[in-house]
């Protein structure tokens, strides 16, 4: 991943962000439990994310391969999960 790419850019590819205050907000795909509130917060000006649910926190690059281990496994849940992302543009 190159170092210039915005993590907000990023991970709204994977999660709609929502912005409040300096941070944007979303659901956390990392953890089982569903997710009502979001509880995934993105910083644009550190340029990280922390779950205050399942304490999953890192960089653009840490999200993208936690999200790849997560549903690689899996390429139909991740097919799904993209078209359920394309279709609320």
């Amino acid at each position: 991943m190159k170092e210039k790419e915005d993590i907000i850019e990023v991970i709204s590819k994977y999660v709609p962000l929502t912005k409040k205050g300096r941070n944007y907000y979303g659901i956390c795909p990392f953890h089982k439990e569903e997710d009502k509130n979001p509880s995934l917060a993105v910083s644009k000006e550190k340029q990280i994310y922390t779950c205050f649910v399942c304490r999953s926190q890192g960089n653009v690059d840490t999200f993208i391969k936690e999200f790849n281990n997560r549903w690689s496994s899996n390429w139909f849940t991740t097919f799904l999960l993209l078209l359920i992302y394309l279709s609320n543009i």
